[in-house]
């Protein structure tokens, strides 16, 4: 468990770190230039560099300023020259207005794209709207989201590793994937999906 150190050097109350759009990521016409921010209770800086944040946020946005995804945790350990963010505490992360919600054990995740990567125990809730640009190697989501279409349920999946790409809105997930319906049950060893922005 990552927790803050007492007694070195830097200690910071209400930490926050901007990460901004390069000039050549910005979109014609953009005033947005704010592209992910970390924000924490509490930090301290370490001996090795690194900090030892408490209750982490982080915030990453569209580039018309809209919110992309919010995720926090009870406390991580921040790379500020390499800008990564990683512990083995749970890491809850909700996508949009609530399209998709994602709990795992044990992150790492890159700053300047927010790419997430969880490496235990993770479970995610799905909106059946997002179903439909589900899919696996195999189709079979594509398949079974006609049927949860028709429900009013949500998608619940189980696995044991995911890549979260926010940047461009992809979910890989592998080995062991379980999803599941109150009228579908699917078991396959990857799983693929891309949200839509809106």
């Amino acid at each position: 468990v990552c927790t803050p150190i007492p007694g070195y050097a830097q200690s910071i109350t209400g930490f926050k770190l901007p990460v901004f759009f390069e000039r050549s990521e910005m979109q014609k016409g953009q005033t947005n230039r704010l592209k992910t921010l970390v924000t924490g209770a509490s930090a301290n800086t370490l001996p090795n560099g690194l900090m030892s944040i408490e209750q982490p946020r982080i915030t990453h946005y569209f580039p018309d300023g809209r919110t992309n995804v919010v995720a926090v945790s009870s406390a991580a350990l921040l790379d500020p020259k390499q800008r990564t963010v990683f512990s083995t505490n749970l890491l809850s992360v909700v996508a949009g207005t609530n399209q998709m919600k994602v709990e795992g054990i044990g992150y790492f995740g890159h700053l300047t794209n927010l790419f997430l990567i969880f490496s235990n125990d993770v479970k995610t809730v799905i909106r059946q709207e997002l179903a439909s640009s589900a899919r696996t190697n195999s189709g079979l989501l594509g398949t079974a989201a006609k049927t949860i279409a028709r429900t009013n349920s949500e998608i619940y999946i189980t696995v044991q590793r995911l890549h979260l790409d926010y940047e461009r809105n992809v979910a890989v997930y592998f080995h062991d994937v379980h999803v599941e319906n109150p009228t579908t049950d699917l078991h396959a060893d990857k799983l693929t999906i891309k949200r839509t922005a809106d």
